[in-house]
């Protein structure tokens, strides 16, 4: 389960940024690529377990999904890709960039200074 290190990274990383403040985080907003496989329930799950008895354990962790998204470099549209190929809809071409879908990302966190 891949989720619990991501969540173990979060941690650190929010605890990195507030080292020197006293606050109570109170909402954390994460951007996961479809890519990523996370499975949200776990993510949070798992959150909630690492955040135990730090400045986070209370906070909401919101996950904001972003799809597949490629660019055909042969017709050069664009679309959400939503098998697991990676194959233009429009031509065929399998000559596509992605330009969504691998982030995982820590978007904002929200506190309450103490």
């Amino acid at each position: 389960m891949h989720e619990l290190t991501i969540a173990e990274n979060i941690k650190k990383t929010i605890e990195e940024v507030l080292k020197d403040k006293k606050a109570v985080v109170t909402r954390i907003n994460l951007r996961v690529g479809k890519l990523r496989a996370v499975v949200p329930e776990a993510l949070i799950f798992c959150f909630k377990f690492v955040a135990e008895g730090s400045s986070m354990e209370n906070a909401e962790l919101k996950i904001q999904e972003i799809p597949v998204k490629g660019i055909c470099k042969k017709c050069d549209r664009d679309f959400v890709i939503d098998e697991p190929l990676f194959i233009c809809p429009f031509c065929g071409s399998n000559h596509v960039e992605l330009l969504s879908g691998r982030e995982l990302e820590i978007e904002s966190i929200e506190i309450e200074e103490g």
